[in-house]
């Protein structure tokens, strides 16, 4: 079989031949579809679009990610753009709906909010230990996007013993182990 050759011919507007992909095309130079590999428009593009992920503390992928991790870079990204230009498309002549208004009110406050506001400085890898020194940090940010801690966080009474006897071990966490309801307000509490 032949390997694949980057240049090919490519006869813009048609379609790649599948059976080329696949090494297999018989009619080679005669074949009436493009004879190249497909460019992956994704990757050139998204590394300028930031990582939520990585914005929100932490991002598994690490250098392998397709995102940019660079905080600084077009931090002012919007997710939710194609859902607005779709309402926007949809009724162009109509007036914004309350959907419409909430989503480029949200966006605007977030992004005026932590514009400034350096994002979990330090925080490498996941782990409680990391992310308690992030909520010490940061410890009224609920606050500011209008969440009660009652929102946040659960009371003593809503947690069992096995939880309690998890939030209190200074010890590492087994996966498996690690409670699904959040810990009281003064277990996150650091002195």
């Amino acid at each position: 079989m032949r390997a694949f050759q980057q240049q090919g011919q490519s006869h813009p507007g048609k379609q790649i031949c599948p059976f080329y992909l696949k090494n297999r095309c018989i009619y080679g130079d005669r074949c009436i579809n493009s004879h190249c590999l497909p460019e992956n428009k994704l990757s050139q593009t998204s590394k300028s679009i930031p990582c939520k992920f990585y914005l929100q503390g932490y991002c598994h992928n690490g250098i392998k990610c397709t995102f940019s991790h660079n905080i600084n870079a077009n931090s002012s990204h919007n997710y939710r753009r194609n859902l607005k230009e779709a309402i926007d498309s949809k009724y162009p002549n109509s007036q914004p709906n309350n959907l419409t208004r909430f989503l480029t009110n949200t966006d605007t406050n977030i992004a005026s909010k932590t514009i400034n506001k350096p994002i979990s400085p330090g925080l490498t890898g996941f782990s409680f230990r990391q992310t308690e020194k992030v909520i010490k940090m940061q410890s009224s940010r609920y606050r500011e996007w209008g969440y009660e801690a009652s929102e946040i966080y659960s009371s003593y009474d809503q947690l069992n013993g096995k939880e309690l006897s998890i939030y209190r071990s200074s010890g590492n966490f087994v996966p498996g182990t690690i409670p699904l309801s959040s810990p009281s307000e003064n277990l996150c509490t650091f002195s």
